[in-house]
């Protein structure tokens, strides 16, 4: 039992002078200091309301946080005749476990909805990580550039890469560095055109064009002297319409964008739209919360100078781990307020992965039926169209 002259400031109990009249109150681990009781309660009901007003309209929001605010530059900028929308994530958003990736994966839905809309401007970048491409000679991986760390390097006769996607022009992308050479580019039967980067350090992405609309063959070839330094590809149609740059990786955490130069190439896609949705596996392998801000805000710093940004924590795992995954969403809710973000739970729209899994939404202990990724796809939807 305290004595009733004393007061709490939050590290210890106080003294109360004998002209003092103070009240110190803990709310939701917050300390208010007030001159009266009453101000204190009356500070208590302010925070009490406000926070369910907020949760009110979060679950209103189909679990969606500073939609409207967050979204904003994504409304202004839907209207250009070019849109780029850039997803960075897992195997969820890679669309694992969907019977077909390429249409029924979240993501998938997703770019066919908007295409629907704003038209089709092609199927976006694609990381060398991909079983799409193909390397003959010595090509080295250099795992500090490119997303995921997916650059390759080469030089001298007989390395080439090739990959097959549909589109009418292509974007090369690659890092310009000292040792940097003039590399060659065939789309098909077409002159190869002769490209040397200009800038050192910096993701460049060169344009290249096919005859016609539909499926051609790129072969890029190393130069004789010099280096290469190769980070993807971006299948485009025209010069106008949506793209949806789907970067997601098969057991990707947070750490594969974010280090050094592997975040660049974002820059050159200059996304209208970016989707960061990386919580599972960095929940899975225990990433530090300190780390995994840390992350994530190097990702926004990078994007948000050409748009908006939606945050997104993926669905309950069925696993347990010292930290609990919601501390990861807790930690993407407190960069939604920092940096004006929009905010989407997954999480709490399923409930827990037991309700998750007797609805039919989740195929293992983390990955979503097409079922769920239907209804992703549904929830992020929502609130990219109707704001």
């Amino acid at each position: 039992m305290v004595a009733k002259n004393k007061y709490w400031d939050g590290t210890a109990w106080q003294e109360v002078g004998a002209s003092a009249n103070k009240v110190t109150l803990i709310d939701n681990g917050n300390i208010i200091n007030a001159t009266d009781v009453e101000g204190a309660l009356q500070e208590i009901k302010s925070a009490f309301d406000n926070n369910k007003a907020e949760n009110a309209m979060y679950q209103k929001n189909g679990y969606g946080f500073n939609i409207d605010e967050g979204l904003r530059k994504w409304r202004v900028n839907s209207s250009n005749e070019l849109l780029n929308v850039l997803i960075l994530g897992d195997s969820i958003s890679e669309g694992y476990n969907a019977t077909n990736r390429d249409t029924e994966g979240y993501v998938a839905l997703i770019k066919t909805k908007l295409q629907s809309i704003y038209g089709d401007g092609g199927k976006g970048f694609y990381h060398l990580l991909k079983s799409d491409f193909s390397f003959v000679g010595t090509w080295v991986a250099l795992t500090e550039l490119g997303p995921h760390g997916s650059c390759k390097y080469a030089t001298g006769t007989g390395n080439t890469c090739s990959v097959t996607l549909d589109g009418d022009n292509f974007d090369i992308y690659v890092q310009g560095a000292s040792n940097r050479g003039t590399f060659t580019v065939q789309v098909d039967a077409e002159d190869p055109v002769q490209i040397t980067p200009t800038t050192l350090n910096v993701t460049e992405k060169h344009n290249v064009t096919a005859l016609s609309n539909g499926t051609h063959t790129i072969v890029i070839t190393a130069p004789v002297s010099g280096y290469v330094y190769l980070l993807g590809v971006s299948a485009n149609i025209g010069t106008i319409g949506c793209r949806v740059h789907n970067v997601a990786k098969s057991g990707g955490v947070i750490g594969d964008i974010a280090y050094s130069y592997k975040k660049d190439f974002i820059v050159p896609i200059n996304p209208d739209l970016t989707i960061l949705a990386y919580t599972v596996n960095d929940y899975y392998t225990q990433t530090a919360l300190a780390t995994y801000k840390s992350r994530a805000e190097l990702i926004i710093q990078k994007a948000q100078p050409y748009g908006s940004i939606l945050l997104i924590s993926s669905n309950q795992r069925n696993d347990v781990g010292v930290i609990p995954q919601k501390n990861y969403e807790m930690t993407l809710i407190e960069l939604a307020k920092q940096y004006n973000c929009a905010f989407l739970s997954m999480y709490d729209r399923w409930q827990n992965y037991t309700t998750a899994n007797s609805l039919g939404l989740m195929a293992d202990t983390a990955h979503p039926t097409n079922k769920g990724h239907a209804d992703q796809a549904k929830g992020i939807l929502r609130h990219i169209l109707e704001t």
